[in-house]
């Protein structure tokens, strides 16, 4: 019998579910004490009234994750359903440290950048958000503490995430307005299935999706770097929306299975999903990758031909070691050149090529080139490299 078995039957369901409020008020207080630490920063840089403003939309986030959270401590129970686990446990800490993090940056909505290397706080903030979301689930099954309540935190955080790092973004000028339908997606989707259900029509569940999460996670990294604040408006709208097409199109699918108006078992939809998978998964990455290579060879050509030019351009953005950058980047470039027209491990070289296009396309010497071979880059780390590809070792660990 484990130590939470034991737990389990020892201890009264009221009881059991009062500890768990206790350690829930715990975690509110360090929070709040948090929050009230991060504002004395900001309070060195900003004057009162901007610190105000974000210590107010800080409050309504965390009160809304909060009184979603509390409302779901019941839930917090053991696999068979019939105990209460005997604490939160580490994953749904880290979930709860996650939404501390999102509400912090929720704050940001109505502030302006701060300045100097604090222009680098909401990035870290959601950086810090996105590697606990990534680990909460994994660190609630390994120690015993995977619950229902963890599976409703990680959804909710995911949405919340999504809202608050777009409408951040947005606000800062670094998305455009219409990527709002991005953070609002699944909050249309729930409510119009809520809808649905109270009229008393049928629904239809949703099956597991690795493409869905793959993307949302993919996503996810994606809105961790339009916080950073040397990206611009228009390299960050021509990437997201290689993002957001196929993202909408996915909830469009979802909302016409759970409608019943689409039958994924169907002969038809079967033929669809198969020239679908042939041109979005098969040809349409390999001549991404073609037309990706031959600009990859003018970004090349440009970059030793104006090396002196490249140089002056980096420093002027702020680029440390200038020279041994763009050289890193030249090198990284002609490395990846066959390895992406053959389509050799093809998302790790799009990745691995993105360092390099996606810095160089923020400074003057960018040029179409550039962002050709950034979108063909984009592409191939969502849907793979297609038809004709070498090696693609990289497949299951993105899948999973």
């Amino acid at each position: 019998m484990s130590r939470f078995d034991t737990a389990k039957q020892d201890s009264d369901p009221t009881q059991a579910l009062q500890r768990l409020k206790r350690q829930a008020i715990v975690v509110v207080l360090v929070q709040i004490a948090g929050a009230l630490a991060l504002a004395h920063l900001l309070s060195s840089f900003w004057p009162q009234p901007v610190v105000m403003r974000w210590a107010l939309v800080t409050m309504v986030a965390f009160l809304h994750i909060w009184s979603l959270t509390w409302r779901q401590l019941p839930s917090h129970r053991s696999a068979d359903g019939t105990a209460y686990l005997p604490a939160l446990g580490p994953g749904n800490l880290l979930s709860l440290f996650r939404a501390w993090l999102l509400a912090c940056l929720a704050g940001f909505v109505l502030t302006p950048w701060p300045p100097g290397i604090w222009a680098w706080l909401p990035a870290l903030l959601v950086t810090l958000a996105t590697l606990s979301g990534t680990f909460d689930g994994y660190a609630a099954r390994v120690s015993g503490y995977a619950s229902a309540l963890g599976d409703f935190l990680d959804a909710e955080l995911d949405a919340l995430g999504i809202l608050v790092v777009v409408s951040v973004a947005i606000h800062l000028g670094h998305l455009p307005l219409w990527f709002l339908i991005i953070g609002l997606a699944r909050y249309v989707f729930t409510t119009a299935l809520s809808w649905r259900q109270r009229l008393h029509r049928p629904s239809h569940p949703l099956s597991p999706s690795v493409m869905r999460r793959m993307l949302a996670g993919m996503l996810m990294g994606f809105l961790t770097v339009t916080l950073w604040p040397i990206v611009n408006l228009q390299v960050m709208t021509l990437t997201g929306a290689v993002f957001a097409v196929p993202f909408l199109a996915i909830f469009l699918r979802d909302w016409l299975v759970v409608s019943t108006r689409l039958d994924v078992s169907s002969p038809t939809y079967e033929r669809w999903q198969a020239r679908a998978q042939k041109v979005f998964m098969g040809w349409l990455p390999l001549g991404l990758r073609l037309i990706g290579g031959l600009a990859l060879v003018a970004v090349l050509w440009q970059g030793m031909t104006q090396f002196r030019e490249s140089v002056a351009a980096f420093s002027d953005f702020g680029y440390p070691a200038a020279t041994w950058l763009l050289a890193l980047f030249l090198l990284l470039e002609v490395v990846g050149l066959p390895l992406l027209v053959l389509g050799v491990a093809g998302r790790w070289v799009a990745l691995l090529l993105l360092l390099p296009v996606g810095f160089t396309a923020l400074t003057s010497v960018a040029g179409p080139e550039h962002l050709i071979v950034l979108l063909a880059c984009v592409y191939g780390l969502i849907f793979g490299s297609g038809w004709r590809s070498r090696w693609q070792p990289e497949e299951a660990w993105f899948r999973r």
